[in-house]
């Protein structure tokens, strides 16, 4: 063993010692003896749920395994798009910044990406064939089929690693270009294949490709033209995010920024932006605080859609009564981040500031949350067999009322922040979620609703003349 393959695995070593004592501790720490024994509780039910589910599904599964050889061939193609996706964000070779102070003293970075890549090879190997084993074990698919699909993964694999690693550090146009080109081609190839009966040698025709491009072109420049920083950053933080201890002791680990396609493109446009609008700062200060406050309402947002699909596909009523719910809930929920912008940062209400401004600029972001909730609504109107008539009807009296109730709701927050004396129609708002229900059930109501709004905006003129 070269003193370069010693060194190496020394450092591993040491590190997957680090890592072990970093997880020993922490589940020392968390460790519950009750709350193991209602997992383990679980797991048991999960096992025999899983038995009688593999009965049901098994005379399903024999069906499925002919259609699997015969598209086994798109597997290579699949692993070839997904090299090309990963390398905007990830290098592919775990070169740390131990392995580049390694390459520093006498040991060639070009042994100790070999090593990397090896050590890469044997642990997907390993696991696609540990899978592929399990699978034929517990369904009835062919083990042949199984782990003919491991060796084409593995081997895939090996084949992209290079190309992967090779791409990180290019330019992101030239990563965007060739993603473009090499979709159009697989598309072609995969029609012109599919046409002449060539699937069995489109695997082999893949194959020959990438190891005559690795074998000329990546595996020689695999050091030339690197941005050492940049992977080393990169994979610094994916090796050391231990992510159960980051939770247990609630310390966000933040992750490098971003080299991707989109943040790349996002942090070009933030860099060049300037503020010559006071709703832009308006905007900028939202969207910092809804980043602070992006936990309530990603969940929020979760549960009203589930709340919204779910029992509606089951019972038809149900919507009628869910929709007014989850809208009630989310504009509260938006009222309350609205007003914690405020009373977390007083300085913001005790400087003379323009409250409109503030809130037509958060209505705008309150709008962005509405749209999961009106898709939801429209999809499961559209599996009910609606018409399309009646949809856009409905749609558009919920987006009416929500946009309604949200401005109210807003300006209500900013009058108890001045602690101003007023009085809230809570009647009038229940009349309006009334309503919206029964328009869902029977269209014409919402003609009701209009006139409801139409009153507000009426009696609301007559109060500033």
């Amino acid at each position: 063993m070269s003193s370069t393959t010693q060194v190496f695995y020394w450092i591993r070593k040491k590190r997957w010692k680090k890592k072990k004592d970093i997880y020993q501790r922490a589940f020392q720490l968390a460790f519950d003896k009750t709350l193991a024994f209602y997992v383990g509780i679980m797991v048991v039910v999960f096992l025999l749920l899983l038995q009688d589910w593999m009965k049901r599904f098994i005379p399903l599964m024999n069906t499925w395994e002919n259609s699997l050889l015969e598209w086994l061939w798109l597997l290579p193609s699949i692993l070839v798009i997904r090299t090309l996706g990963r390398s905007f964000i990830d290098p592919g070779l775990p070169f740390t910044s131990a392995e580049l102070k390694l390459s520093l003293l006498p040991h060639s970075r070009s042994k100790i990406l070999l090593l990397l890549a090896a050590e890469k090879f044997a642990l997907h190997l390993l696991v696609a064939f540990a899978l592929a084993a399990l699978l034929g074990g517990l369904t009835p698919l062919s083990l042949y089929m199984l782990l003919s699909a491991a060796f084409i993964y593995s081997v895939f694999i090996a084949l992209l690693t290079p190309i992967q690693w090779k791409l990180y550090s290019a330019r992101k146009r030239v990563k965007t270009g060739l993603l473009a080109v090499v979709i159009v081609l697989l598309g072609a190839s995969g029609i012109w294949i599919h046409q002449l009966n060539l699937a069995q040698y489109s695997t082999a025709i893949i194959l020959t490709f990438l190891l005559i491009l690795a074998r000329f072109y990546f595996i020689p420049a695999c050091t030339q033209n690197i941005n050492w920083m940049k992977v080393v950053e990169r994979n610094d933080a994916k090796v050391w995010n231990v992510t159960f201890v980051s939770q247990m002791t609630n310390i966000t680990i933040k992750p490098p920024k971003r080299y991707g396609l989109v943040s790349n493109y996002l942090r070009e446009r933030r860099a060049i932006r300037q503020i010559t609008k006071v709703k832009s700062l308006y905007h900028m200060l939202w969207r910092s605080h809804l980043k602070e406050s992006s936990g309530y309402a990603w969940k929020t947002l979760l549960i009203g859609v589930i709340v919204i699909i779910a029992p509606s596909l089951r019972a038809e009523w149900v919507m009628y009564v869910s929709v007014p719910v989850v809208l009630f809930v989310y504009i509260e929920v938006a009222a309350g981040i609205f007003s914690s912008h405020f009373t977390e940062n007083p300085i913001f209400y005790s400087l003379p500031i323009d409250e409109k401004g503030w809130t037509s600029t958060y209505v705008s972001w309150g709008i962005a949350g509405l749209v999961p909730l009106l898709l939801s609504f429209l999809t499961v109107n559209i599996i009910l067999g609606s018409s399309f008539s009646v949809v856009f009807v409905q749609l558009a009296g919920v987006m009416s009322w929500s946009l309604y109730d949200m401005r109210t709701q807003l300006t209500n927050r900013m009058r108890l922040l001045h602690k101003e004396n007023f009085q809230v129609s809570d009647t009038f708002r229940a009349a309006g979620y009334i309503i919206l229900g029964g328009g869902i059930y029977f269209t014409p109501l919402l003609l009701a609703l209009a006139a409801l709004l139409s009153y507000s905006a009426i009696k609301r003129k007559r109060f500033i003349y």
